[in-house]
């Protein structure tokens, strides 16, 4: 049983890793006018590639250290959403139909943020919560 255990904290840092490097490439492929968000991304993507060893061979703290990166990824892509969603409102309402279909693209990309930021870390956090139940 706790070589199952020690292959599920494998298969999450690798995707520690790919989810580093899917939100390190965003300031790459589309970069923001504003580079505090580029920084605030890379420095987002850095922390979860430091998450991946800490996992795999920090023991209890780095379930912890792990665990605590997931949770600011959480609130990172809430934060990130929230604006997304805030420019997609003011569109709408302020450019007719063409500000209606920026804002419906809006939207989406905010739903895409979502699933970036809150997929792999939501399931990691899972884990690590009944883990950390289990004696």
């Amino acid at each position: 049983m706790g070589s199952r255990r020690d292959g599920k904290q494998i298969l999450f840092g690798v995707l520690n890793i790919v989810q580093a490097a899917l939100v390190g490439a965003i300031p790459l492929v589309a970069p923001a006018r504003s580079g505090a968000l580029n920084w605030a991304l890379g420095a987002a993507a850095v922390l979860m590639l430091a998450a991946a060893p800490a996992l795999v061979f920090g023991g209890r703290i780095g379930r912890r250290i792990a665990m605590a990166i997931c949770l600011a990824h959480w609130v990172l892509g809430l934060a990130f959403a929230a604006l997304i969603v805030a420019a997609a409102s003011y569109l709408y309402g302020l450019y007719g139909h063409s500000g209606q279909t920026a804002g419906a693209i809006a939207f989406v990309l905010a739903a895409l943020v979502l699933v970036l930021f809150w997929l792999i870390p939501g399931h990691e956090i899972h884990y690590l919560t009944r883990r950390a139940e289990k004696p």
